[in-house]
């Protein structure tokens, strides 16, 4: 994703642009709808985790002309970090937290 497709989804996710923002099951995929210009706007944002389960961006896909790694796709990934918007716990997760080390 390039800066100005960040920036312009930080200005969107403070303005309270971003009007849904969840989780799926698998934990590695963040979904939401994002208010754009005249239209409500599908995103979804794919991550990846490394073996310590931490995730990092991959890429995004959008409902906008665009399409792909839009300021729609940042708009949910920040609104997401900054509402605290938790990922669900897997189990392997789970485990890897209370197997003693």
């Amino acid at each position: 994703m390039g800066s100005r497709s960040f920036d312009r989804g930080r200005v969107y996710a403070r303005r309270g642009r971003v009007a849904k923002v969840e989780w799926d099951p698998d934990g590695e995929t963040l979904t939401g709808s994002v208010v754009g210009q005249g239209a409500l706007y599908h995103t979804a944002a794919f991550f990846v985790a490394d073996r310590d389960g931490t995730l990092a961006f991959e890429d995004g896909e959008c409902s906008c002309p665009v399409g792909y790694n839009c300021k729609h796709v940042a708009a949910i990934v920040i609104a997401a970090t900054g509402n605290g918007a938790r990922r669900p716990a897997r189990e392997q997760d789970s485990l890897r937290r209370v197997a003693p080390a």
